[in-house]
């Protein structure tokens, strides 16, 4: 009972909590880089042709994310409702909690071995699947249409794509961390401008945030530990989750069955990491390439080749991240908006656009020999 009235009464003690997951993240990942020393790393060579790094590193920065998570539940759970035998929830939890719980355990199980035995692509796909049907059927789907199969093949899509996305963004030193903590903050600020009594989440948000900023503090240029699949694949499901819930139910109520609006909020939320894949994507198969293969063609390297260092990389991308999550939390505050409110912001999401691809080009002509920085 005292726990529970200091969590709904105290806001220093929300603030407590915040520091305890940060020094606690802190010191795992400390001693965690002194003892572990092979988890996740291969063969620069051979078979991580991501990594812009030169030399190998332990990828161990996930698994502090899914412990702090863990954290949260747990000091969810204890100041949650009080428990009743009539209450299906009486641990604090509800369906839509506990398919989120499960589908990011089943990310981080899937990242875990993949850094430990290099899975193949293929049972990696599957079980990304798996975690975008854990929580369609907990709830987290996409209604953009009326219909619930092409809101299934959205959902999942979005789902999958994100796992993806934050994976192949981590090529460089920050750059992922720092884009996720930027929409983690963001989507903290979102809960609290609209007013939502989502207790559960916003635990759960702040700790996580706590987590990257104190991994970042590792992560940073020059990185002394990656995050790895395991981090990445948490990463991609929970924000997947998060945005689900939080960023695609965004409606006009009685307007078009199929509105801009819901696909906006999201893309301005998620901008670096839909450019970055997009932008891959789409040169890798304009020069005959494999899109799912690695190299050292994403937006940070390009950025790197225009004569950015890496600290300006995670600068350039984290600022871009918090000023289109701004407008987004911006215009989501308005009762209505305007035709012209709609295309400007349109407008500024593919500014950046061009902009990246405009970098990207120029990056290319500048860019060193293929031996003489290899990700």
């Amino acid at each position: 009972m005292l726990l529970r009235f200091l969590w709904n009464n105290s806001t220093p003690t929300i603030f407590a909590y915040f520091i305890f997951a940060l020094l606690f993240c802190f010191v795992f990942n400390a001693l965690f880089y002194k003892f572990a020393s092979n988890l996740g790393i291969r063969d620069l060579d051979e078979n991580d042709k991501m990594r812009w790094s030169r030399s190998s590193k332990p990828s161990i920065g996930g698994i502090s994310f899914f412990i702090v998570f863990l954290l949260s539940i747990f000091g969810y759970v204890v100041v949650s409702q009080e428990p009743s035998p009539n209450n299906i929830s009486k641990f604090g939890f509800d369906v839509i909690s506990l398919g989120f719980t499960l589908a990011v355990t089943v990310a981080f199980l899937i990242g875990l071995a993949d850094d430990a035995y290099n899975t193949n692509p293929t049972l990696k796909l599957i079980g990304q699947f798996f975690c975008a049907n854990i929580l369609i059927m907990s709830g987290y789907v996409i209604w953009a249409t009326p219909f619930f199969v092409p809101n299934y093949f959205i959902t999942t899509l979005w789902i999958v794509g994100l796992m993806n996305s934050i994976n192949l963004l981590d090529n460089m030193d920050g750059a992922a961390a720092g884009v996720s903590l930027c929409i983690i903050g963001a989507c903290m600020v979102l809960l609290n401008v609209n007013g939502h009594q989502d207790d559960f989440m916003k635990i759960v948000l702040l700790g996580m945030m706590a987590a990257l900023l104190s991994f970042l503090y590792f992560n940073v240029y020059p990185a002394k530990i990656f995050m790895g699949d395991t981090g990445s694949q948490f990463l991609g499901v929970f924000l997947a989750g998060i945005s689900i819930k939080y960023l695609w139910g965004i409606r006009f109520d009685g307007g078009a069955a199929i509105q801009v609006k819901q696909f906006l909020v999201p893309a301005l939320f998620f901008i670096i990491p839909l450019t970055d894949t997009v932008t891959v994507f789409f040169w890798r198969i304009k020069a005959g390439k494999s899109p799912g293969k690695g190299g050292t063609d994403h937006i940070t390297h390009h950025l790197f080749y225009n004569g950015f260092s890496e600290r300006m990389v995670l600068l350039i991308l984290s600022t871009i991240t918090l000023v289109s999550a701004g407008l987004a939390i911006w215009i989501i505050a308005l009762n209505e908006w305007t035709t012209f409110q709609i295309l400007a912001l349109m407008g500024y999401a593919i500014l950046i656009f061009v902009l990246f691809q405009i970098m990207y080009i120029r990056g290319a002509a500048r860019k060193p020999i293929p031996n003489q920085t290899e990700s």
